[in-house]
């Protein structure tokens, strides 16, 4: 058996020749871009090419989870060529992440172990890891964010004292609708606020009641809510309320004031 290595920048392809052998498997990787702002968008792409009528069984590859970067969408395509009468098939991936802290990096290798039957191996390729640097976004729109959040808090200190301040004799009615606004986190806050208050308070919720990452993806999130036996009512409405977020976050959907106040009163029903 004779195995060939060729190193290109980005890209390992190792061809596994053997001699009559009737099939070649190849992977190659790259992203879309080696220098990102944070909060910017990249791609993951992976192809595998298997080349010849043998039947292998090729297993589905690991994608990385980076710390600094959290991934957002995924697909996957299959296509056959003819290529000089031989049949070849051609394995497609393509994963979209997000950066979310600068730095340096190294955008880890991934591993595909496959079977040859031809020589009864087990064997594994593997690409390269690639450099890839965030840089800081001047333009993030984090301290608005923050800006929005300062003005919200100082009017409810502002609505607080003005009721302090009052005359006292107030029925009991007066003094419940009172608490209410105390303890109502989405009180005072434009849409926008309130959006991100729900995607915060959601987050915390989820790693407070059942131990779930902040960074977590959705399938991530709804594997580990099953695992822990929560009720189909209670995630259902996870997912629901986090199909929102994403729907809002990735595409720019324009939701109303009655909408999000919907997905706020779903979210104080689960978190009761």
């Amino acid at each position: 058996m004779k195995i060939r290595l060729y190193t290109i920048p980005a890209i390992l392809i190792i061809l596994i020749l053997l001699q009559g052998a009737s099939f070649q498997v190849s992977i190659n990787s790259s992203l879309d871009k080696n220098e990102v702002k944070v909060g910017e968008m990249f791609t993951f792409n992976l192809e595998i090419q298997k080349v010849g009528s043998t039947e292998i069984r090729i297993a589905s590859p690991k994608m990385p989870a980076p710390e600094w970067a959290s991934r957002v969408l995924s697909s996957s395509s299959t296509r056959i060529n003819v290529v000089k009468d031989k049949a070849q098939q051609i394995l497609s991936y393509k994963v979209k992440y997000k950066a979310l802290v600068a730095g340096e990096y190294i955008f880890p290798s991934v591993t595909l172990p496959y079977y040859n039957p031809e020589a009864d191996l087990n064997i594994e390729l593997k690409t390269d890891p690639v450099k890839i640097i965030v840089l800081k976004n001047t333009n993030s729109p984090l301290p608005l964010i923050l800006l929005f959040f300062l003005i919200a808090f100082v009017v409810i200190i502002v609505v607080i004292v003005g009721i302090k301040q009052k005359k006292k004799g107030r029925s009991s009615t007066d003094v419940q609708e009172e608490s209410e606004i105390k303890e109502d986190p989405f009180h005072s806050l434009t849409k926008t606020e309130k959006f991100y208050k729900l995607e915060e308070l959601l987050r915390g919720f989820l790693l407070a009641k059942y131990n779930i990452s902040q960074n977590a993806l959705k399938d991530d999130i709804s594997s580990a809510l099953e695992t822990k036996e929560v009720n189909l009512d209670r995630r259902e409405t996870i997912l629901d309320i986090i199909d929102f977020l994403y729907t809002v976050k990735y595409t720019g959907y324009n939701y109303d004031d009655d909408e999000i106040l919907q997905w706020i009163e779903k979210y104080k029903k689960i978190s009761e």
